[in-house]
C-alpha cells in the first residue's frame, strides 16, 4: 500500500473505526452507570466489577456479532488505476462513466450508465489502456491534492497524544519500579511464613515474592509474570500478625484475580483512546469496585467474626498514607486513600454479609444480559435476511443445474455463487454449467436482465471463486443503508443546487478476479460499481461503496465570462465556427479515484472544451465539426504519418493551450486504440492526442495534475 493510498483511505477509515468504538464503548459506559445506581447495594459488588469487564472486551473485540437485542439497535443506523479520457458525445449528457464497466459493455454492446451513447474509446479511438504507463506515473500527484489533510491533522493529533501519554506511563512506571523494588529491603522472616499461610489457605501455589521497601506508603501488588507485594517497612511495626494477614489476602486476592492484567490492559486501551473523558472516569470507577470486590472476596476467607477486624485494618493502614499523585496510572494493584472511596469501602464491610445463593444468581443474570446486549451490534436491516432467504430458493431452483458439478466441489461453488449474489443484490436463475478444460475452471451463465451479461468462474479442483462478471438492475429500496444519502451529500457539497431524485432502477455492475483488477479498483479482488443516477445529466458512481464519480449540468450563468471566452478561444484552434457560438451547456465532473475535476463547456455542435472548474486551465477540447465516424473499426485506409509529423501538426496546439513545448517528449502510438498518440516525459503531465481515419485531429487533452 502507497503512502498517498495510506493516507487518502487508511487514515480516515482508522479515524472512523476509532471514533464509532469510542462512542460505543461511552455507551457503554452509561450502561453500566445506569445499572448500578438501578441496582445500588442489591448487586454483589464483584458482579459491579464484572460489568466494567465487558467495557473491556467492548473495545477490544474488533468484530462482534449482529443481535436484535442489541443496545445499539436503540440509535439511528449510519453508514456502517488508469487514466479515463474526458471525450464523450453524449447527447444531453457528456461525462463517461467509470471504466470498470468498459469489459461487460464489450460483451453486451451497451453502455448502461449512459443509455445510447458510446465510451470514448468507440468514439475517438482513445482506450484508456493507451494512457496506462502515464495513468500510474500521474496517480500519485493527483492523489496528493486530494489527501484529506484534516483527517490527517486529526490524525497526527491523535498520534500525538498517544505518544505523549505513553512516555509519560513509561517513565511513572519506570520511576515507580526503581525507587521501590531496587531500593527493597531483606524480609522478616516471621512475615514471609504470614505470606506462606494466606497462599496456602487461598490455594496459591505459584511464588510471590515479598519486598519490604521505605519506599511504598502502602500495599501494593506489582508484575504480571513476576509478581511481588510491595510492603512499607513500617507496617512490620505497627500491624499485628493478624492484620498483616489481612492485608496479605488482600493482595493475594488482587493476583488471583489478575487485577494487574485488568489495569495493564484498560490502560493501554486509555493510551488508544486518550481523548474520552468518559472513558478516564470509567477507569477510576473501575479501580473503585476493584478495591471493593477486593475486600469482599479477601473478607470471604476470614471468619466472621474477623469482618469487623478486617475492616480496622484497611481504616489503620489508609489513614497512615497520603494519596500518591497519579497512582491510577501505576501498573499496579493499590490502596486507594482517596477520602470518598475510602468511605464506601468502610460501609462496605461494615454491612457485609455473605450473599445467597439468589443473588449471586440476580448478579448473573445482570451481567450475562449486558454482555448480550453491549457485546453484539445494531440488526441489520431485515431485507438483507430476506435476500439470503431468497439465495436459499433460488439455489434449490438451480439444483438441476448445478447437479452437473461435481459433488466434492459443489458446496463451495454454491458458496461461491452466493458470495457474488449477495454482493449483486438479487439471486439469479442458472441457464449453463460447463467444464473450461482449457483453464481447469467451471462456468456459470446466469439470467440477467438485459443490462449486462452474468457469468462466474470457479476453480475445477476447489469449487473456489476465481472470476465473475455480473451486471443488473436494482430497486433503489435493495441498496445499502445510507448509500442514496451519501450520494445526496456528496452531490450538494460539489455545489449540485437541485434535490436529488434518483431514477428507479439503478445499475450494480461487479468484477471479481482472483488476480486483482488493476485496472479498475489499484489491485483489489473485487470491484463493485453502484451508478444512480437522475435524469440523463445526473450520475454518482459508488465504487467499493466510495464515491468514484459524480457529474451533473450547471446553469450556464454559473461560469465567468472570462472562463466562457477561454474556452472559445481554445476550441477555435480547431473551429473557428466556435468564435459566432454560444454556450449551450455545461456539465461539472468529479473523479475521486483519480482526483479529477472538470468543468465541460458545450458550444453547441461546435464542439466541447474542458476546463478545471477553479482554474482557466484547459484540460481539453474535443472538435464537434468533424465526425468520428470510423474511428474504431473503420473500413478506409488510414492516412499514413510519420512520428515527426505528429509532433508538428500537434506542437502549435500544445503550445497554445497547454503552454509546453513538446521538445524532449516521447512520442507513441496507442496500439489498442487506432487514431490515438501520446506525449510523455518523465516528471511532466501525459499529453494526448486523437485524430479521425482521415487524420483530422478531433480531440487533445492532458492529465490531471
Amino acid at each position: 500500500m502507497s503512502i498517498v493510498h495510506l493516507l487518502t483511505e487508511g487514515v480516515p477509515s482508522f479515524l472512523l473505526w476509532l471514533g464509532k468504538t469510542s462512542l460505543m464503548a461511552s455507551v457503554v459506559v452509561i450502561v453500566i452507570l445506569g445499572i448500578k445506581t438501578l441496582l445500588r447495594d442489591r448487586l454483589p459488588v464483584k458482579w459491579q466489577y464484572a460489568l466494567w469487564l465487558v467495557l473491556i472486551m467492548r473495545l477490544i473485540l474488533p468484530w462482534a456479532p449482529e443481535s436484535s437485542f442489541s443496545l445499539y439497535n436503540l440509535f439511528p443506523k449510519t453508514t456502517n488505476s488508469s487514466t479515463e479520457t474526458m471525450f464523450t458525445d453524449v447527447g444531453d449528457y457528456e461525462i463517461t462513466s467509470s471504466s470498470l464497466l468498459t469489459e461487460d459493455e464489450e460483451m453486451n454492446g451497451r453502455n448502461h450508465s449512459t443509455g445510447d451513447v458510446a465510451p470514448v474509446e468507440d468514439m475517438v479511438g482513445e482506450d484508456t489502456v493507451g494512457v496506462e504507463n502515464a495513468g500510474v506515473r500521474q496517480q500519485q500527484a493527483l492523489l496528493l491534492s486530494e489527501i484529506p489533510w484534516l483527517y490527517v491533522s486529526v490524525f497526527l493529533v491523535w498520534v500525538l497524544g498517544v505518544s505523549i501519554l505513553a512516555f509519560q506511563l513509561w517513565k511513572m512506571n519506570r520511576k515507580f519500579i526503581r525507587a521501590h523494588i531496587q531500593n527493597g529491603i531483606k524480609e522478616d522472616a516471621h512475615t514471609l511464613q504470614y505470606l506462606k499461610e494466606c497462599k496456602k489457605s487461598m490455594g496459591i501455589k505459584r511464588a510471590v515474592k515479598l519486598k519490604v521497601t521505605d519506599a511504598v506508603e502502602g500495599p501494593a501488588l506489582i508484575g504480571v509474570f513476576r509478581p511481588q507485594i510491595l510492603l512499607p517497612a513500617s507496617v512490620e511495626e505497627e500491624f499485628s500478625e493478624k492484620e498483616l494477614k489481612y492485608i496479605f489476602l488482600h493482595e493475594l486476592v488482587h493476583y488471583k484475580r489478575k487485577d494487574i492484567l485488568v489495569n495493564w490492559v484498560m490502560l493501554f486501551l486509555l493510551v488508544v483512546h486518550w481523548f474520552n473523558p468518559v472513558l478516564w472516569y470509567a477507569y477510576r470507577r473501575m479501580r473503585e469496585d476493584q478495591e471493593l470486590s477486593c475486600d469482599h472476596k479477601a473478607i470471604s476467607y476470614v471468619k466472621g467474626s474477623e469482618v469487623k477486624e478486617y475492616g480496622y485494618t484497611i481504616i489503620k493502614l489508609l489513614t497512615k498514607r497520603s494519596n500518591i499523585p497519579n497512582s491510577h496510572l501505576l501498573f499496579t494493584a493499590n490502596f486507594s486513600s482517596d477520602k470518598l472511596q475510602i468511605k464506601r469501602r468502610i460501609m462496605m464491610i461494615t454491612k457485609f454479609r455473605r450473599k445467597s445463593i439468589l443473588w449471586s444468581a440476580l448478579g448473573l443474570v445482570v451481567v450475562a444480559t449486558f454482555m448480550l446486549v453491549a457485546l453484539t451490534n445494531a440488526k441489520a436491516d431485515s431485507k438483507y435476511a430476506g435476500l439470503e432467504r431468497e439465495i436459499i430458493e433460488m439455489t434449490k431452483q438451480n439444483a438441476s443445474l448445478l447437479d452437473n458439478v461435481d459433488s466434492s466441489i459443489r458446496a463451495t461453488a454454491e458458496e461461491s455463487i452466493h458470495e457474488m449474489m449477495r454482493h449483486l443484490g438479487k439471486p439469479l436463475p442458472l441457464i449453463k454449467v460447463e467444464t473450461v478444460s482449457e483453464t481447469n475452471q467451471v462456468f456459470f451463465e446466469f439470467k440477467g436482465d438485459g443490462t449486462g451479461r452474468n457469468y462466474i468462474w470457479v476453480n475445477e479442483d476447489t469449487g473456489n471463486l476465481e472470476r465473475a462478471i455480473m451486471s443488473l438492475d436494482l430497486p433503489i429500496e435493495r441498496l445499502e443503508p445510507g448509500l442514496v444519502e451519501r450520494a445526496e451529500h456528496t452531490l450538494q457539497e460539489k455545489g449540485y443546487e437541485s434535490v436529488a431524485e434518483f431514477d428507479i432502477p439503478v445499475h450494480r455492475h461487479i468484477k471479481y478476479d482472483i488476480k486483482g483488477l488493476e485496472h479498475y479498483t489499484g489491485g483489489e479482488t473485487l470491484g463493485i460499481q453502484t451508478v444512480l443516477k437522475q435524469g440523463k445529466s445526473t450520475e454518482v458512481i459508488f465504487t467499493n461503496g466510495e464515491v468514484y464519480r459524480i457529474s451533473f449540468k450547471l446553469p450556464v450563468n454559473k461560469v465567468s465570462d472570462v472562463k466562457i471566452e477561454a474556452a472559445r478561444q481554445a476550441l477555435s484552434l480547431l473551429n473557428e465556427d466556435v468564435l459566432q457560438t454560444d454556450v449551450t451547456d455545461v456539465f461539472f465532473s468529479y473523479d475521486n479515484f483519480g482526483a479529477n475535476q472538470s468543468l465541460m463547456l458545450r458550444f453547441g455542435e461546435a464542439g466541447d472544451v474542458f476546463m478545471h472548474p477553479d482554474r482557466n486551465e484547459i484540460q481539453g477540447i474535443r472538435d464537434g465539426s468533424i465526425p468520428v465516424t470510423g474511428t474504431v473499426g473503420y473500413s478506409k485506409p488510414r492516412l499514413s504519418y510519420g512520428d515527426e509529423q505528429f509532433r508538428r501538426e500537434f506542437s502549435y496546439l500544445a503550445e497554445q493551450l497547454f503552454h509546453i513545448d513538446l521538445k524532449g517528449y516521447d512520442l507513441s502510438r496507442v496500439t489498442k486504440s487506432p487514431g490515438s498518440f501520446t506525449f510523455e516525459k518523465s516528471g511532466e503531465r501525459t499529453v494526448h492526442m486523437t485524430i479521425n481515419p482521415y487524420g483530422e485531429i478531433i480531440g487533445v487533452s492532458r492529465d490531471e495534475g
